[in-house]
C-alpha cells in the first residue's frame, strides 16, 4: 500500500470517530503527495526521451 493510500485510509478512520480536522489534513498530505508522485513520474519520462534523443544524436555524429 502506498502512503497516499495509507494517509485516505487513515483519513477515513478519523472522520468515522469524529476527527475531522485531522482528517483533512491527511487528504491535504495525500493530495501532496500525488502531485509530487504524478511530477516525478513526468520528469522521469522526460529524462528517457532526452536520454533516446541523446543516443540518436551521437549515433548520427558517428556516421560518416
Amino acid at each position: 500500500m502506498s502512503l497516499e493510500e495509507q494517509l485516505r485510509n487513515d483519513a477515513q478512520s478519523l472522520r468515522e470517530v469524529g476527527w475531522f480536522n485531522r482528517a483533512i489534513m491527511m487528504d491535504a498530505a495525500a493530495n501532496e503527495i500525488k502531485k509530487l508522485n504524478d511530477r516525478i513520474t513526468q520528469l522521469e519520462r522526460e529524462n528517457d526521451a532526452m536520454r533516446a534523443d541523446l543516443l540518436l544524436w551521437q549515433e548520427q555524429e558517428v556516421k560518416p
